[in-house]
């Protein structure tokens, strides 16, 4: 259910639905074996049933189109309303339609208390993927760049061509300070399927590159500095020596030039 081009949902091609269904574990249990006994016919008999209504309202003379315009009108609309407007939501919206026509067709569930019931399990899917997911994408980005810096460290020096930047172990030699040149690593996040100005976002907010603020008061993440002679700007990330964990890069308060 999620696009190919969703830059969100690159590492999966479901919408992913976070927490647990049951708190029963005995219960839990009892549906895993039943569910292996009983499988296979669900999705047929819902798809009868929602063949049989769209040809009941053909032959009464309803809009072939029923299905499109309760997701417009009725779901989409209310998630919209309720401010969820990134893609998730059209993912939830849908999400939420089967729910509904499952509960009146299968189930025999009167249409108002399936519509609310619907909306209900709507939202709380919408907060838990939307929490959820952002996290991921932060972590994932983190995971990638920690691996290309250390992957790619034969570039950071005076020699390699091209060099993507230039490290230096900081004072103690507790972790290794990475100035990396915009353009190769904004180029291999967006080859990687993420969204550089969503990642670099993730980042600040979480600590995990390091920070100062300009002449106006704004929280920056790129840095101008001399790299083997020439001036650039660049990001300044920390890395861990021993571990390579993120050591939490406090906000430096420096003025625009930072100089190794």
């Amino acid at each position: 259910m999620t696009r190919n081009s969703s830059l969100d949902g690159i590492q999966t091609r479901a919408f992913e639905i976070y927490g647990k269904p049951i708190d029963d574990i005995d219960f839990a249990k009892e549906v895993h074996i039943t569910a292996e006994n009983n499988y296979g016919f669900a999705g047929a008999a819902f798809m009868r049933s929602v063949c049989a209504m769209l040809g009941e309202n053909s032959a009464s003379g309803a809009p072939v189109d029923c299905l499109k315009k309760l997701y417009n009108q009725t779901f989409s609309k209310e998630f919209k309303q309720l401010g969820l407007r990134n893609i998730h939501a059209d993912y939830v919206s849908a999400v939420a339609l089967g729910d509904f026509l499952a509960e009146t067709l299968i189930f025999g569930t009167d249409s108002e208390t399936a519509l609310r019931e619907a909306l209900e399990c709507g939202k709380q899917l919408y907060a838990l993927n939307e929490s959820q997911m952002s996290t991921d994408v932060v972590e994932r980005a983190w995971d990638f760049i920690t691996s290309w810096l250390i992957s790619n460290e034969h570039r950071f020096s005076a020699d390699a061509m091209p060099f993507y930047g230039k490290v230096e172990s900081s004072p103690g030699g507790q972790y290794s300070e990475y100035f990396v040149i915009p353009q190769y690593l904004d180029g291999a996040l967006e080859e990687a399927g993420f969204n550089v100005k969503k990642t670099f976002q993730g980042l600040r907010e979480r600590g995990l590159i390091a920070t100062h603020k300009d002449s106006e008061g704004k929280e920056r993440t790129k840095y101008s500095t001399s790299v083997y002679g020439k001036k650039v700007r660049g990001y300044l990330f920390q890395i861990k020596t021993n571990d390579i964990q993120p050591l939490r890069a406090n906000a430096r308060e420096e003025a625009d030039d930072y100089n190794f």
